[in-house]
């Protein structure tokens, strides 16, 4: 299994990306979806899966670009409400990548609608968390303030 972080300087904003027996999972990419796509043809990876953790009003991730040059599947909270064909998931969900896994979890804080991805690895122990914009070592985010989210 190999995950890969890619940094956005500018933005101090984190992508993922999670490869396992030959299929890849991205998640929050960045705007400049090349780096994830190279990841794939380096590795001989199948992107299947293009997930956010929750809607950004910072930055323009390269989600949907990359589902639709891979075909990979678009996940996010049932309750973002996408415009874009995609699974909407609910707490517990799982998205099998390969021999591992992806668990989602509402976790409401940066946004009402956030999700944490646990990662499990190919024998099954969890391996990493991804909170996006929530959750850092050694500090925690701060609450979007949306007028219309409640």
């Amino acid at each position: 299994m190999i995950v890969k972080q890619f940094f956005d300087e500018p933005l101090a904003q984190y992508g993922y990306a999670i490869i396992s027996d030959g299929e890849m999972a991205v998640i929050d990419p960045a705007r400049d979806e090349r780096p994830y796509l190279e990841l794939a043809e380096a590795t001989g990876a199948r992107i299947v899966a293009s997930l956010l953790t929750h809607p950004h009003a910072d930055f323009v991730s390269s989600y949907w670009a990359i589902a639709q040059k891979t075909g990979a599947k678009v996940y996010a909270s049932e309750l973002i409400g996408l415009l874009v064909p995609y699974v909407g998931l609910k707490d517990g969900d799982e998205i099998p990548i390969g021999r591992a896994k992806l668990k989602a979890y509402l976790t409401p804080g940066h946004s009402p609608d956030s999700m944490t991805y646990v990662l499990y690895d190919e024998e099954g122990r969890e391996y990493a968390a991804f909170t996006g914009d929530w959750l850092f070592i050694g500090d925690v985010g701060r609450a979007d303030l949306r007028a219309k989210a409640g």
